[in-house]
């Protein structure tokens, strides 16, 4: 089992603690919590030793533990609208549409950097691969991908369309100062803990299968 070292206090337990009713929760030693409730009150020395709690509570779903993250990181409000304000805020010029099987999209042969690299059908549109008589052609996906448009390590910026041209000085600053200090300093516990949680799992996966009496 996964140890953790903080000991909840009465009051904490109080403050997470809401009616059986309630729909958005899960149980912690026979008591009912909410996890808006958490994402709101929770402070960074906390979330750690919190994390590995719900994890040792909830042995037979990891989702309760996912969902506890995503809670956190939005300091309690609904994860999609949380995440919705951080794209809407995002100033990288870099697209980030991804796409599933079936699903048309375009390669040019004259701005790709890759074998690989490819675009969505709505930044070829706004691009200049038809006015400049670029080397181009569509296809439709067998698996998923994702568009590269602006991404300077698989697609040549003068091939960007109007959305993601880079702007030069959008490109020098670095990104992580433009976090919010609290979503950075959540974001890091949680995914330190996260890391920390898969890979005592798999460790212990793979232990179990080997045959007994194995030593390596």
């Amino acid at each position: 089992s996964i140890s953790y070292e903080h000991e909840f206090t009465d009051d904490e337990n109080q403050q997470w603690k809401i009616p059986p009713n309630n729909d958005d929760t899960y149980e912690i030693g026979g008591v009912l919590i909410s996890y808006r409730q958490i994402g709101k009150l929770i402070q960074p020395d906390q979330i750690r030793p919190y994390l590995l709690l719900v994890r040792s509570e909830n042995r037979s779903d990891i989702n309760s533990v996912l969902k506890a993250c995503s809670y956190i990181l939005s300091g309690g409000e609904p994860p999609d609208t949380f995440m919705s304000e951080v794209q809407a805020k995002d100033k990288t010029p870099m697209c980030t549409k991804s796409w599933k099987a079936n699903v048309e999209f375009y390669r040019c042969l004259t701005c790709a950097t890759a074998s690989t690299s490819c675009i969505c059908v709505e930044c070829f549109e706004k691009g200049p691969h038809k006015a400049e008589g670029h080397n181009y052609f569509h296809e439709k996906s067998g698996f998923g991908g994702c568009c590269d448009c602006g991404n300077e390590d698989a697609w040549r910026l003068s091939g960007a369309c109007t959305d993601h041209m880079h702007d030069a000085d959008l490109a020098n600053i670095d990104p992580i100062i433009s976090f919010n200090p609290v979503i950075y300093t959540r974001t890091r516990t949680v995914v330190g803990t996260l890391v920390q949680i898969l890979s005592k799992e798999l460790f212990h996966a793979v232990e179990s299968k080997k045959p007994r009496g194995s030593n390596g």
